[in-house]
C-alpha cells in the first residue's frame, strides 16, 4: 500500500508540475506573450481547427474542447 501511494504521489506530482511550465499558462505574463507563446507551440493542423464553432481539444497543451455555438444568421449566441 505504501508503494502505491508513493506512485500515485509521485504521478501527481509530475502532472502538476508539467502543467505549471507552459508560459501561457502564467497569468503574470502580459496577454500577448501569453497569446505569443500559445500560439507558437500550435501546430498549422491545430491552428486550423480552432477556426471552427466546433475547436477540437489540445491535450498536449492543456487546451479543452469548446463549442461556439453560432447560429450564422444572428452571430455568436453564447
Amino acid at each position: 500500500m505504501k508503494r502505491v501511494s508513493v506512485f500515485l504521489f509521485a504521478a501527481l506530482a509530475a502532472i502538476t508540475s508539467n502543467a505549471q511550465q507552459y508560459p501561457f499558462l502564467d497569468t503574470g505574463l502580459s496577454f500577448e506573450k501569453r497569446v505569443d507563446d500559445l500560439v507558437s507551440r500550435m501546430t498549422v493542423e491545430e491552428k486550423a481547427a480552432q477556426l471552427l464553432y466546433t475547436a477540437p481539444a489540445i491535450p498536449r497543451l492543456g487546451i479543452p474542447e469548446y463549442n461556439w455555438w453560432n447560429e450564422a444568421l444572428h452571430g455568436v449566441a453564447r
